[in-house]
């Protein structure tokens, strides 16, 4: 089946150059969330320019480059990390190259006991609250804040 389009339907050649960046950027973002997951740093920096900031708050906020370095002190005490990103609103200026994007993420986070207690469990809810740029054909993050939901400890 094939789909005509009419002049009154849009134009064509823009819907498809905003439907790539979405999706490019949402690659980026499931690069991003598969990188945190398995402490491939390298593959957390690829997702930001070099100029990008980050903020975590109240946890971190500055460069990209102290980002990476505090996730490589944080990680390695986690027993297990995983993020499930959920929606995704793109808001793409093609002419520009730019995009604003909120990303829903449900987080569970397993720390490791202290002093003898039992595992702690938590089940997280924020949003990436992204400002992408595109260069060179390659979309990656400016600007990122994090925007907390809210948090569920789970017994042990």
């Amino acid at each position: 089946m094939s789909i005509l389009v009419s002049p009154q339907m849009g134009q064509p050649e823009a819907d498809v150059a905003v439907m790539l960046a979405e999706r490019a950027i949402t690659r980026v973002l499931h690069r991003y969330a598969q990188g945190v997951d398995r402490s491939r740093l390298e593959q957390v920096r690829s997702c930001y320019w070099d100029e990008a900031d980050d903020d975590h708050l109240p946890h971190f906020s500055g460069p990209i480059d102290e980002y990476v370095a505090w996730l490589a002190q944080v990680l390695p005490r986690l027993e297990s990390i995983s993020h499930q990103l959920t929606n995704i609103v793109i808001d793409v200026d093609a002419r520009a190259g730019t995009a604003a994007v909120e990303s829903y993420c449900l987080n569970a986070l397993v720390a490791p006991p202290d002093a003898g207690a039992t595992s702690t469990r938590t089940l997280q809810c924020f949003r990436y609250v992204d400002r992408f740029e595109r260069r060179a054909d390659e979309w990656r993050i400016l600007q990122r804040r994090v925007e907390r939901d809210w948090d569920w400890m789970l017994p042990a």
